[in-house]
């Protein structure tokens, strides 16, 4: 009998299209996720491809009381680190933030431009656990205890390193033109 995750309806003991199907649907999440941090469309899909081989070969240790996304974050991320442990990478740009809505005439979207290269800025000169925790908590949405869960930290201890984040967010961007922002 398959038992299947409360929360994600994800079977403890998954098959190869059960999983294949998840694949289909966490694969660009998780490519967005990498890409933000590598920045190489190459890397960002050979990280992808290893963070879901791994998780296949993992899929036995699966916790159903965590969520599936929130485990297959933690896998990407440290398949992340340990790539850049191995080929002594340094990081260019911490995170780019999401395309920022832009408007019709080009003015605008000039102007759009302007402010999404200030912020990518910004963020790149972030520390890299600074940029995780600001990209997990805003642009995936999760909740402070997956974040935690995703860094190997307690609750309190990823409240409190995005708070400082958010603080030195705010001062970098400060230190930039008032007009970018208005």
């Amino acid at each position: 009998m398959t038992r299947f995750h409360k929360q994600t309806n994800i079977p403890t003991d998954i098959s190869t299209e059960q999983f294949q199907a998840l694949l289909q649907d966490y694969f660009p999440r998780v490519y967005n996720y990498l890409y933000r941090f590598v920045r190489r469309t190459e890397t960002a899909e050979d990280l992808t491809q290893e963070s879901f081989l791994k998780a296949w070969q993992a899929r036995n240790t699966y916790n159903p009381k965590q969520s599936w996304p929130t485990w297959l974050y933690r896998i990407a991320r440290n398949t992340m680190i340990d790539s850049f442990r191995k080929k002594r990478e340094v990081l260019d740009n911490a995170i780019e933030k999401r395309e920022i809505v832009t408007a019709q005439n080009p003015e605008s979207e000039l102007a759009a431009k302007e402010k999404q290269a200030q912020m990518e800025k910004a963020l790149a000169k972030l520390p890299e656990l600074y940029a995780t925790v600001l990209y997990l908590h805003y642009l995936e949405e999760m909740k402070i205890q997956d974040i935690a869960f995703v860094l190997k930290r307690s609750v309190r201890a990823t409240t409190s390193l995005l708070h400082r984040a958010r603080v030195q967010l705010k001062a970098e961007l400060s230190a930039l033109p008032a007009e970018i922002f208005l």
